[in-house]
């Protein structure tokens, strides 16, 4: 039976991250906001994801909002031919250690750090989903994912939770989850698996484009928005 979470009464990241993202090889996941900060949600996972090769994380966020952009413009910008991050050179070992300073305060650079050496060891990539509306790139804001394990095993999720340390620790949220290894799941696991494996894909539709976020295409992006500080 389907697995349902509300929080803050239910745990989401006891009963759902921590159990699953330590054991899968894949984390696909649909979300209208990505926040540096999930990383601490993350944290007791990361060990596992920096030392198995041919872990994919794989997030598809909303490609109409300001702060989306503007964090994968700066994350760009450490993969740069001419401004190279020390950080990316980093061994395993060390990046663990930026893990393990994420509780502390004024983590923002260990958090860009961070991301920035597992998009840089292919193990984290994005991609930009807009909703097509009278020929123009509207929010997506959808929120789903899955696990997937060794065997093959989904955990699937829907509700309204984005991927950011506030939304899966202190908001209001709401999560069902199924197991698609479990008989009475598999038709809504099979659902939203597929319309996850769909858009990474970028197969085509007539309601949901998916973009890669091309230097070119960010920096174009970003030239039509203002941002508030």
């Amino acid at each position: 039976m389907a697995t349902f979470l509300d929080s803050p009464e239910d745990n989401i990241v006891e009963q759902l991250v921590d159990p699953h993202f330590s054991t899968c090889t894949t984390y696909r996941r649909l979300t209208a906001f990505f926040r540096p900060s999930v990383l601490k949600v993350w944290k007791n996972s990361l060990s596992h994801i920096i030392n198995t090769e041919n872990i994919k994380i794989q997030i598809i966020i909303a490609g109409t909002h300001e702060d989306n952009l503007k964090l994968l413009v700066e994350l760009n910008k450490y993969d740069s031919d001419i401004d190279k991050s020390e950080i990316l050179d980093k061994k395993a070992d060390e990046i663990l250690e930026e893990v393990a300073g994420l509780n502390e305060k004024g983590t923002w650079l260990r958090q860009r750090n961070i991301l920035a050496w597992l998009i840089k060891e292919k193990k984290l990539e994005f991609k930009l989903s807009f909703v097509t509306h009278k020929d123009q790139l509207e929010l997506d804001h959808r929120k789903s994912g899955y696990f997937e394990k060794p065997s093959g095993q989904k955990i699937v999720f829907a509700g309204s939770v984005n991927e950011s340390d506030s939304a899966y620790v202190r908001h209001g949220e709401e999560l069902t989850i199924w197991d698609s290894h479990n008989e009475n799941d598999i038709d809504y696991a099979t659902r939203y698996a597929k319309k996850l494996d769909r858009l990474w894909k970028e197969e085509p539709s007539d309601f949901y484009k998916i973009r890669k976020p091309s230097p070119s295409f960010l920096e174009k992006g970003c030239s039509c928005m203002h941002y508030q500080r």
